[in-house]
């Protein structure tokens, strides 16, 4: 169990060392470089997350990570277009508004949606979308998984409840890296 748990810590310390040859350095600055590590945690956590079998059903041969609102990643989300998890490829679009989000597998809520995220989540509960988002307290508003800052460190934090809701699975795996997991409302 403690060589697993290394094993796993070891693979996310990789994911944030090795974030910038994944994406591109377009971006300039640190707030570029939070982004860039940011997008490596989304793209690992579709890694680690089961979508409901009607989800995979749907006809649709790729994975759709969409961003709702202002886009804080720039050029390094197409990055992530064409790569393939598991056996579907990624595919990433800008959101011009809620109603595309039902396309999308993960949604990146981005912080210019904070004055309307309590309508957003009401819309988007229960639907298989893996939602994340680096809003103070997005799992409180019923988000599945919300970035933070812990020490200086990008970390993340899970809402199990979200997650059920919606027929998703998180890995252990993930959920025990996480710094904070919410089991219920």
């Amino acid at each position: 169990m403690i060589a697993s748990y290394r094993v796993c810590t070891i693979a996310w310390i990789v994911v944030a060392i090795v974030a910038g040859s994944i994406l591109p350095r377009e971006l300039n600055g640190a707030d570029a470089e939070e982004y860039r590590v940011k997008l490596a945690f989304i793209y690992n956590f579709i890694k680690f997350t089961q979508w409901p079998e009607n989800a995979r059903e749907d006809g649709r041969s790729s994975i759709v990570l969409g961003v709702l609102g202002e886009d804080p990643f720039g050029p390094a989300l197409e990055s992530l277009d064409g790569k393939v998890v598991g056996d579907r490829k990624l595919q990433t679009r800008r959101l011009k508004n809620l109603e595309e989000a039902a396309a999308c597998r993960v949604l990146f809520v981005s912080l210019s949606e904070q004055g309307r995220l309590e309508p957003i989540m009401r819309v988007l509960r229960s639907r298989s979308i893996l939602t994340v988002s680096d809003i103070p307290g997005f799992i409180q508003y019923g988000g599945v998984i919300g970035l933070v800052f812990v020490e200086n460190k990008v970390r993340f934090q899970v809402n199990v409840f979200a997650a059920r809701l919606s027929g998703l699975q998180i890995s252990s795996k993930l959920l025990r890296l996480a710094e904070h997991v919410k089991e219920n409302d």
